[in-house]
């Protein structure tokens, strides 16, 4: 009886055997699959130290990039704000005689307009081009 229990365990369709056998294989294939990842995994990780140096070599560049900018953004406000002084310069002597020449052809106006009231032969509006055209013939007659 013992002899027979003994084959049946020992017995590889069915018993501890088969058990056995099937553990080993589970083993074997569990192994074979962490190796495989563990492959995986340092490929993965050569790939992200290759691309996390990427991405310093860009923020460098980028860093460059923006400090640049920010440089030619400042010049640029600088190089504004000299040519407003400038302008407001120039603009003073030039506003300054438009004035003196706007009061100067006001008081000639006056004076003309002063004129033409003491003389009532003089008019204000503009004479016809016939009246100018004979007025013309008649000064060149008289020469």
């Amino acid at each position: 009886m013992l002899s027979a229990r003994l084959k049946r365990l020992n017995n590889l369709k069915d018993g501890v055997g088969a058990s056995i056998i099937s553990l080993t294989d589970a083993i074997e294939k569990t192994h074979a699959a962490s190796i495989a990842t563990k492959g995986d995994i340092r490929q993965s990780i050569k790939d992200m130290t290759a691309l996390l140096a990427e991405a310093e070599r860009t923020s460098v560049k980028l860093e460059a990039r923006i400090l640049d900018m920010g440089r030619g953004a400042e010049a640029s406000a600088d190089m504004a704000r000299r040519l407003r002084r400038v302008i407001a310069q120039d603009a003073e002597p030039v506003l300054k005689r438009a004035e003196q020449t706007m009061i100067d052809l006001t008081d000639a106006m006056d004076d003309v307009t002063k004129m033409a009231r003491h003389r009532p032969s003089i008019t204000l509006s503009q004479p016809s081009p016939e009246a100018a055209t004979s007025t013309l013939q008649q000064t060149e007659v008289a020469a």
